[in-house]
């Protein structure tokens, strides 16, 4: 699949299809799909500083993260597992992508260089966390987790490593 500009939609052709780019749709196989929770997971994500697009991409749980040149390009895979690797989202400094994957099981949130390398696990336990933005600063990253037996909003310092629930603060 290679993606292209179409400056006259404000958004990008996958193959023969044009569509705008928007909240809600994303490239799936050959075509740019609007977004539903049958058919894409996530829409693509841009990082202005870098100048790139990350996304998800696969058949049924097989999903794998790629990256492309917002002006269009050929995509380069990020991931490469079995497993669904989704809900990308660019770190503070646009050096690495954070994403949800269920690779060891259950579901846990990752990290990969933009640049593409191994992926690492953020947290390693058997709860399920996922959904994670990376704090404008860089230096916390919020999840959901269900680590205290309910599903809530946790903090990660990125620095120390230690996380709590948000349940009871004001954010």
């Amino acid at each position: 699949m290679r993606l292209f500009p179409d400056t006259s939609r404000g958004g990008f052709a996958c193959a023969a299809t044009l569509l705008a780019l928007s909240a809600g749709t994303a490239c799936e196989e050959d075509r740019i799909v609007p977004g539903s929770a049958a058919a894409v997971h996530h829409a693509a994500v841009d990082d202005p500083r870098a100048g790139l697009l990350v996304y998800e991409q696969g058949r049924g749980d097989a999903r794998d993260l790629f990256v492309v040149l917002a002006g269009g390009g050929e995509p380069r895979r990020l991931t490469t597992d079995d497993a669904t690797d989704g809900l990308p989202r660019w770190s503070a400094d646009g050096r690495s992508v954070t994403f949800t994957s269920n690779r060891t099981g259950g579901w846990q949130v990752w990290r990969v260089p933009a640049v593409g390398g191994e992926p690492v696990r953020v947290r390693a336990n058997d709860h399920r966390e996922w959904q994670a933005d990376e704090s404008p600063d860089g230096h916390r990253l919020a999840f959901l987790s269900n680590a205290g037996g309910a599903e809530w909003l946790w903090l990660l310092e990125l620095g120390s490593g230690e996380a709590r629930p948000l349940q009871n603060e004001s954010l």
